[in-house]
């Protein structure tokens, strides 16, 4: 086995992730492994492509939601140097949107092990990619017991990466609280967060926000200057997040529509949400996106 790695230091100090001892700003999108035709098996054309195609609209940063990605991917984000977050494949665990956990407890001791399994396996398969900064435990899942004991299994497994854990969104939904992580992790944050920004003393990144439109099928098919607006917003947001220190970044949902067909021609998948499609076009967001990442800019006076 072949493997190239590279050496690098990753650390919280304060409220600051340090990158070789630089503080860093994270311009990111989430990723899902899909392709119109291939569905989830990806090829080393279409890896590459991704990469890429986010390089170039100035994104320094993938969250894999919600599983490892391909080997082959973290490959390319190594080799053109951007910034991952590796996410088990572990959703919802007791969010009040899976309907299992009406009738299962998700603090059980019981489901410990498969939550350790998910994640040791996650870093032990992926611990020698420089890509990855971050190791992402869960998405939007309750807080609890069982997270406590798989965090120190993680920080045991690789003590060299911080860790974070997608529970918290602004409102009632999801905010479980997990305080003892390095990383802070909002979903779907408002202008008002700022002001409660302002007074955190550790990093906080904003594991997805400013969605793309996609549900507003008919408005965006009479107006096409929804989507400019979406730029417009985004770049407002995307300002105030660059001028909070304590705010790590971000990652958009998201980075690519979710939608493929099986070999029956029916789609399946789950949103079109993406700054590219399927097809790996750029959208009119793509554009926007690309100019408020941009590290540099043009004042307008």
């Amino acid at each position: 086995v072949r493997q190239k790695f590279c050496l690098r230091k990753i650390e919280v100090a304060g409220k600051h992730v340090l990158g070789n001892g630089f503080p860093i700003k994270v311009r990111g999108v989430n990723r899902h492994e899909t392709h119109p035709l291939l569905g989830r098996s990806l090829n080393a054309q279409l890896w590459r492509r991704d990469a890429e195609l986010f390089r170039n609209a100035n994104v320094n940063y993938i969250r894999t939601s919600h599983y490892p990605p391909a080997e082959e991917f973290l490959d390319e984000c190594d080799a053109i140097g951007l910034f991952v977050e590796c996410e088990a494949p572990l959703v919802w665990i007791g969010h009040g949107g899976n309907s299992r956990w009406q009738a299962n407890d998700p603090h059980s001791k019981s489901i410990y092990p498969a939550l350790k399994r998910a994640i040791s396996e996650m870093i032990e398969f992926n611990w020698n990619h420089p890509s990855i900064i971050i190791w992402s435990m869960a998405n939007e899942s309750a807080w609890g017991p069982n997270w406590v004991e798989a965090k120190k299994a993680a920080d045991k497994l690789d003590p060299t990466r911080p860790k974070t854990f997608h529970d918290q969104a602004v409102g009632s939904y999801n905010n479980f609280g997990s305080q003892s992580m390095p990383i802070a992790n909002y979903h779907y944050p408002n202008d008002q967060m700022f002001d409660e920004v302002m007074r955190f003393t550790r990093p906080l990144l904003f594991g997805e926000f400013c969605h793309i439109n996609c549900y507003n099928r008919q408005e965006l098919a009479a107006d096409p200057g929804v989507r400019d607006e979406y730029g417009r917003g985004f770049n407002r947001f995307w300002e105030k997040i660059e001028a909070t220190p304590a705010c790590l970044g971000g990652a958009i949902w998201a980075g690519i529509n979710d939608i493929f067909f099986l070999p029956s021609a029916k789609a399946v998948g789950y949103g079109e949400w993406g700054i590219i499609d399927g097809w790996r076009r750029e959208k009119p967001e793509y554009r926007h996106v690309k100019k408020s990442y941009s590290p540099e800019k043009l004042a307008d006076e």
